[in-house]
């Protein structure tokens, strides 16, 4: 058993696990190699199986937990449930530590003293495709990689493996960085920050100051790759005391950039623009952000441009599905903010009729009507008459339906030869699906039954 005394640095003898989630089932696990007791709840009724799986773990009704939260020395919980809720307030008030399994699996590698290499990569957008490109490239040098995190493998699981590997290329949400103490990557990537999750965080300086977590603890012999296009990620990394590395789409940096149709490190051509199989001004930087994480490793520049010139992109992410009477359909189910949404229009090479909607989060959609490559706006969702108004307000056509189904068949009907029909909906899924995968799925499967 690790002693308890290392977490934090003080005495740990009672953890509470808010939570039992992925992230939550990740935590019981690797809390075993802990000599700590462990109590654990979730507003689901907890299944037999996992009660059998967890002997030594004590669960607590989840009303009957709340008043207990004083009593803890830590607490962990998941990383989409708010501080607001009676547990964590209650804790709050009394100085009990909480974080989520980010922190725990970054605990574990310091006290056993594993000397892994994080990669933590942030932003508003573009996280998971240059957490895949970097993981791709190392992977491609014969590093021991893995993309761990907001990404949909937890790093307390990718720690705790018997055969663990040396380096996690670490996707890091606001609602994990909100709550570090300790965590520190040896190469922060700060990618871009617009205003996101504002239903999560109080306001947008709350939701700024947890992106900037990633920064807090960095030391000088640290990397930090970051956006040098992007005013407010600028204003953050400016009193950082530690090696930067500026990437820029706009200007050439002292790092990566991008000049006349190709991509740069420190004044040396890597590849050029039209060799990508990425679409959109968004991936070129998010390629160059991956080119100077994988230069400060240490990765040949051949390797570099192998992966570049073979990575297509991920699901739901401008995912091209086919083409139909000269029509392009692509599923950008992913894109759940505004700005997300506006980084694929500016993608498309054709005008569009957009898939608009989801769960409202009280989003202005004006940008999105203002940009030149949207045709037409199909809306769906709780959004939909919102997004009508809107797109009448500045003469747009908008034609409402319930579905997503319902959109796509809409599409069919109304686009024209060699115009694209993109699902890029600028909301979260919840109103109508339990993931964005669920959506974008749906989309395929109408699009793929059209004939």
């Amino acid at each position: 058993m690790l002693e308890r005394k290392l977490i934090l640095n003080k005495d740990i003898v009672n953890v509470f696990v808010l939570g039992l989630g992925k992230s939550g089932l990740a935590t019981l696990k690797l809390l075993q190699r802990f000599n700590v007791v462990v109590f654990a709840t979730d507003q689901k009724e907890i299944s037999e199986e996992i009660k059998q799986n967890f002997p030594k773990v004590i669960f607590l009704d989840y009303d009957y937990s709340k008043e207990l939260a004083v009593y803890y020395d830590l607490i962990i919980k998941s990383p989409g449930i708010k501080h607001n809720i009676p547990h964590l307030k209650k804790a709050l008030e009394f100085n009990v530590p909480i974080i989520t399994e980010i922190e725990l699996a970054y605990y574990y590698l310091r006290i056993t003293k594993n000397h892994k290499t994080i990669i933590g990569i942030t932003g508003t957008n573009g996280k998971t495709t240059t957490t895949s490109l970097i993981t791709r490239i190392l992977k491609e040098a014969d590093f021991k990689a893995k993309s761990v995190g907001n990404i949909g493998y937890c790093f307390s699981d990718a720690v705790n493996e018997e055969n663990a590997d040396d380096y996690y290329v670490t996707e890091l949400s606001s609602f994990q960085l909100m709550d570090v103490i300790d965590f520190k990557p040896n190469i922060a990537v700060l990618l871009n920050i617009s205003k996101a999750h504002i239903d999560y965080h109080d306001n947008f300086d709350d939701y700024i100051s947890a992106k900037a977590n990633i920064l807090k603890n960095l030391k000088g012999y640290d990397h930090l790759v970051y956006n040098a296009d992007d005013e407010i990620v600028c204003s953050l990394v400016r009193s950082i005391n530690c090696i930067k590395i500026p990437f820029s789409y706009q200007d050439e940096v002292e790092g990566a950039y991008y000049y006349y149709g190709a991509l740069y490190y420190d004044n040396k051509k890597i590849i050029h623009e039209d060799e990508l199989k990425l679409i959109g001004k968004h991936n070129i930087s998010n390629a160059l952000a991956s080119i100077a994480v994988s230069k400060v490793l240490g990765c040949h520049d051949l390797t570099i441009r192998r992966v570049l010139t073979e990575f297509t992109g991920l699901d739901h992410r401008i995912q091209f599905i086919r083409e139909l009477n000269d029509v392009k359909y692509y599923n950008d189910s992913k894109s759940t903010n505004i700005s997300s949404t506006l980084s694929a229009l500016n993608a498309m090479s054709h005008k569009t009729t957009l898939l608009l909607g989801g769960l409202d989060r009280g989003q202005n959609f004006t940008e999105i009507m203002l940009n030149p490559n949207v045709n037409q706006v199909i809306a769906f969702g709780d959004t939909k008459e919102r997004i009508q108004k809107c797109a009448a307000m500045n003469n747009i056509s908008c034609f409402m339906v319930d579905r997503v189904v319902d959109a796509v068949l809409k599409a069919y009907e109304i686009s024209g030869k060699h115009e694209a029909v993109l699902l890029s909906p600028a909301c979260a899924s919840w109103d109508q699906y339990n993931s964005y995968q669920a959506r974008g799925a749906d989309f395929i499967k109408s699009v793929n039954e059209l004939e």
